[in-house]
C-alpha cells in the first residue's frame, strides 16, 4: 500500500523504468516486470503515514545500482550510499520508494 499512488506511480514508470502501468486506476497501479511477475502498488485508504512493519520488499534481478542512483539523485529523491553485499560476483543494493518501501537491486555496481 502506498498514500501517494501518483508519486510512486512516477518513481516506478520513470525512475526504475518499468514502463508504463498494465492497469492504471485511481485506486490501483500494476506493473508488468518481466514474464511471470507484477508489480502492483494499490493506495491506502487511511490518511495517516504507513507503518513500516509488514511492508514487503523485491528484487530488481537484471538492474545496475549506480545508474538507479544517479537517476534517483538527478529526479531529487534521497540516495542511499554505496554499500551494497557482494553475492557470487553481484552486487545486491537496498534503495527504498519515495514511500519508504524497501526493493533491492542486483546486478554489477560498477556503472557498466
Amino acid at each position: 500500500m502506498v498514500k501517494n499512488l501518483t508519486v510512486c506511480k512516477a518513481f516506478y514508470r520513470d525512475i526504475l523504468e518499468l514502463g508504463d502501468p498494465v492497469l492504471d486506476s485511481s485506486f490501483r497501479v500494476e506493473f508488468k516486470a518481466g514474464d511471470s511477475f507484477s508489480l502492483i502498488l494499490e493506495k491506502s485508504p487511511f490518511d495517516v503515514p504507513l507503518s513500516p512493519a509488514g511492508r514487503t520488499s523485491w528484487l530488481l534481478n537484471s538492474g545496475n545500482a549506480e545508474k538507479i542512483r544517479e537517476r534517483m539523485h538527478r529526479c531529487g529523491y534521497p540516495v542511499p550510499g554505496r554499500t551494497c553485499l557482494e553475492k557470487a560476483g553481484k552486487a545486491l543494493c537496498r534503495f527504498t520508494d519515495p514511500e519508504g518501501n524497501p526493493f533491492y537491486v542486483a546486478g554489477r555496481n560498477d556503472g557498466d
